[in-house]
């Protein structure tokens, strides 16, 4: 009654629901073979990168598309990795592609990111078995184990004032450390952690203060980079910060009276906080005040988004003691970078030199809520595999003392093979 009423509505407004667009999709090239003839002349190939993370209606569309409408198929996918159960990913959907007598599959056995040691231990993290090997001549990489004597705030520390301090001592940098963990209130106290020790961070989970996927948060980031220091050595360069502002401003095309205006009101904006002692709140108050306020007012770009500032702003507030050194929004203390702080699914796709796994405890891998289903529990155990496989060269498993995961003692028995 209520999902009728809710459609209803949506077509009342002319609107369309997230979640429809691959239904709506399908239903149409199902109805009318002109748009899959048209498709296919224009796609003759449909190539799929993450097959492992559909559900079942973009599954349902690929196989309309390529086995019904004649367009050629490239999957990639992994489904050892698929951890978006959440948002209807199911695993499954991948292995029943690769079990029809039309496709070919080509199998990868060959880990070319991580140590031999880390490859054997991820088995243990699976806790299934694969041929999978580390490639000729790779390095034999490393575990830890850093047991800690009590529960989460503990380990933070912990990691903050031991852990990285000692892959720093060991010439990791810190722009190649990772610190992983599997939801963003562990990441609040990660931050802390590291914000007391000095230690400058980088987060990309609900709670980072950049949002990654923002060309202006970006931008913001390279302008700080640029006032403590950067404009020394052109790293960035202005032309580069000149061509991020014009296309967030006006998009494509610019007049040069605009080229310039904009010009003049970035250069002034950036000379005037050289090696200024703000902090990045106040930083991003005259950023906010000085140049954002009126590029909203003349913008021609549609899509940006003007309230990420304002965002940035709010996630910095020194009343919360949320703000920071401009230096660490910038990524220069003393040249090393920031340890980048990032959930178990956000790091997915990404690896770093070292990874430290955080809370690796009896009662948070698995979770209670992981043990309700079988389903549940094996994507748990895919997500820890996924942390454990984004080192090259060494993995830190952090965890309470005579209370850590079943599944740390699977990866140190599998490591010493």
């Amino acid at each position: 009654m209520f999902i009728e009423a809710y459609e209803n509505e949506l077509r009342r407004q002319g609107l369309i629901d997230f979640d429809d667009m691959p239904l709506l999709a399908y239903r149409m090239i199902k109805e009318h073979d002109w748009i899959r003839d048209a498709l296919h002349a224009r796609f003759p190939v449909l190539f799929v990168d993450e097959y492992q993370d559909l559900g079942h209606a973009l599954h349902e569309l690929v196989l309309l598309l390529c086995f019904g409408g004649g367009i050629r198929l490239f999957a990639v996918g992994d489904s050892d990795q698929s951890i978006y159960g959440f948002t209807g990913a199911n695993p499954e959907l991948l292995d029943s592609l690769t079990q029809r007598c039309d496709v070919r599959t080509i199998r990868l056995r060959f880990n070319y990111r991580s140590g031999g040691k880390i490859v054997r231990a991820s088995l243990g993290a699976l806790g299934e078995e694969r041929d999978y090997r580390e490639a000729e001549g790779a390095p034999e990489g490393e575990l830890t184990f850093w047991p800690v004597t009590l529960g989460l705030d503990v380990q933070a520390q912990a990691i903050a004032d031991t852990v990285i301090p000692d892959l720093e001592k060991r010439g990791f940098a810190l722009d190649e450390i990772a610190v992983l963990y599997r939801a963003a209130y562990l990441g609040d106290k990660i931050a802390e952690a590291l914000k007391r020790a000095g230690t400058p961070f980088v987060r990309s989970d609900g709670n980072a203060l950049v949002r990654r996927s923002s060309r202006l948060s970006r931008f913001i980031e390279d302008c700080a980079r640029w006032v403590v220091g950067g404009w020394k050595s052109a790293d960035p360069r202005y032309s580069r910060l000149l061509q991020q502002a014009l296309k967030i401003v006006y998009g494509a095309q610019v007049r040069p009276d605009e080229e310039q205006l904009l010009s003049d009101q970035l250069i002034g904006f950036l000379q005037a906080t050289i090696n200024s002692s703000d902090t990045t709140h106040t930083w991003l108050q005259l950023f906010d005040s000085e140049l954002i306020a009126h590029w909203r007012t003349i913008a021609r770009n549609a899509e940006q988004e003007w309230e990420v500032c304002a965002e940035m702003i709010r996630n910095t507030d020194p009343v919360a003691d949320l703000d920071i050194p401009l230096a660490h929004l910038a990524g220069r203390v003393e040249g090393t970078g920031r340890v980048n702080l990032s959930t178990l699914h956000s790091a997915k796709g990404r690896e770093f030199d070292a990874v430290v796994m955080y809370g690796v405890n009896a009662s948070d891998f698995p979770s209670q809520r992981d043990r309700q289903s079988t389903v549940a529990l094996r994507e748990a155990r895919r997500l820890f595999y996924v942390g454990v496989t984004r080192p090259r060269r060494e993995l830190a498993l952090v965890y309470q003392e005579h209370h850590h995961s079943p599944w740390v003692k699977e990866l140190f028995d599998r490591s010493q093979i």
